[in-house]
């Protein structure tokens, strides 16, 4: 009742504005529950360089292009590093990515299939997640959203010069957020190329494709580069075939979920086949192919260059989740069918989202870190493995070392903090300063770079082994003394 006293351009605003605020303030809530952790601390370290230093980085080493990290730089600029003032960022990626959505299911159908495609997106287990991660994927998957958008509205209208840039904006961000996204533009060209019959259409897209090309000229040496260094070796393993099941079980947040919006697809293609209409064929045609070709077309590639991964997967469920959308709404039904059908969907996802659930990327970092300086004295060595577990140590351990670029290795060194990557290093360090009478050995998921546990098995016979106390999912923090306390 109340919506009927809008008009319809202001429901227009209401809608995404309500959406956007769900989908921030419910995140929100859990932004700092986690500690920073796994790929975080190195975004955030490099994002406090120079404009023109982070725009080399991926000339040196950095796997991902800059754009996230340009804009991470300016935000800290103005707010800070805290773990809820980097969070917030990606964290509006993510509520613009819903609002996104809403526009997406109402140029898809109407209203009714945006806000329903928009929830599906906020009920999300892995967008929960990643939409607060200090990293680059909420960043795609925006990008990703904006870019169907305009590939709808293009497809619309393909005389509208504002379409085919926008969609060139898209994928500028698409690009440039993560290389992995030139996926993305490749369905765009396969969903073309099966339009060739719309002439305008057609040459718009081409178009767009060949200027976003154009652009994306700058990072392509440097992509080669990170495209051979890939096929060396990657932490990724090759893909199951069941994997590409599972993957997509995950995208609804598990078996149960999946069920659900199956057999509410199921019952609606049964009892409205005969009412689709053309318009809704050809729509549903286009968001299929936009997340089923690149999807399988990573899977395939996985299996000889290991990339099917939920994190570099994830910009896929924009498509994947406005084909729901558009299932549950397309035909002609009562206003009654519809809102059951999207209530059970709704509830079948909801009821299985996991707010950072312990099993996903969950590390106790400060924990540990707070127990290495409740261990550690002045003739204490704190020895970090592997090396580069050192920035996310640092991010807890010293605000100020972490902040101060020029002077981070030195003044780690003058802390007794010593980042190693085999245990020769270690006992080169011992024998060339002895006066250490404890070692806090700060072990970050090292067992699977280090099987045997050398370094460990060193100390215990250099030193007496006094303690060592697990913390999830990967850290251990063990004392070793010179003499029996």
């Amino acid at each position: 009742m109340m919506m009927s006293k809008f008009t319809n351009k202001q429901i227009n605003i209401i809608l995404p504005i309500l959406l956007f605020a769900l989908a921030f303030i419910t995140k929100f809530m859990f932004i700092d529950s986690r500690d920073i952790c796994v790929d975080e601390p190195f975004t955030i370290f490099n994002a406090q360089k120079s404009v023109l230093e982070i725009i080399k980085l991926p000339t040196q080493n950095e796997p991902n292009p800059p754009l996230f990290m340009l804009f991470l730089h300016w935000w800290m600029s103005l707010f800070g590093s805290s773990a809820l003032s980097v969070r917030i960022l990606p964290l509006l990626f993510n509520s613009a990515t819903a609002v996104a959505l809403f526009f997406i299911g109402k140029q898809l159908k109407d209203k009714w299939a945006g806000v329903l495609t928009s929830l599906i997106f906020i009920l999300s287990t892995y967008h929960f997640y990643f939409g607060m991660e200090t990293r680059a994927y909420s960043m795609l998957s925006f990008g990703t959203s904006l870019g169907l958008f305009a590939f709808l509205k293009l497809i619309e209208n393909p005389e509208s010069r504002k379409n085919v840039i926008l969609l060139i904006v898209a994928n500028f961000i698409i690009m440039y957020s993560h290389y992995f996204g030139l996926f993305a533009l490749f369905a765009q060209f396969v969903i073309g190329i099966m339009h060739y019959k719309n002439k305008v259409f057609f040459k718009k897209i081409i178009i767009a494709l060949i200027t976003s090309a154009v652009l994306f000229v700058p990072m392509a040496i440097v992509f080669i580069g990170h495209f051979l260094k890939f096929t060396e070796g990657t932490v990724v393993r090759p893909p199951k075939w069941i994997f590409y099941i599972d993957e997509l079980i995950y995208f609804t947040n598990g078996s149960f979920s999946m069920i659900g919006v199956l057999l509410v697809v199921l019952f609606g293609w049964l009892i409205k086949r005969l009412k689709y209409s053309t318009e809704e064929k050809k729509n549903l045609k286009i968001i299929v192919m936009w997340w089923i070709v690149p999807f399988t077309a990573m899977f395939l590639i996985s299996f000889k260059l290991p990339m099917f991964a939920n994190r570099y997967v994830l910009f896929h469920t924009i498509g994947f989740f406005a084909t729901i959308g558009l299932l549950v709404s397309m035909g002609k039904m009562s206003k009654n069918y519809r809102i059951i059908a999207s209530l059970i969907v709704l509830v079948a996802i909801g009821a299985r989202l996991r707010v950072n659930s312990k099993k996903f990327f969950y590390r106790e970092v400060k924990n540990a870190v707070e127990k290495v300086k409740e261990l550690k004295d002045e003739n204490t060595l704190v020895v970090i493995h592997p090396a580069w577990a050192n920035v996310g140590f640092m991010y807890y351990y010293s605000p100020e070392i972490f902040q101060d670029l020029e002077g981070f290795n030195e003044k780690q060194s003058l802390d007794n903090i010593l980042p190693v990557y085999n245990k020769q290093m270690v006992q080169d360090h011992l024998k060339a300063n002895p006066r250490y009478k404890r070692v806090v050995y700060y072990q970050d998921g090292s067992l699977f770079i280090d099987p045997k546990n050398s370094i460990k098995t060193y100390l215990k016979n250099e030193f007496t082994f006094q303690d060592s106390v697990f913390y999830p999912q990967c850290f251990f923090v063990s004392k070793f003394d010179l003499e029996q306390e």
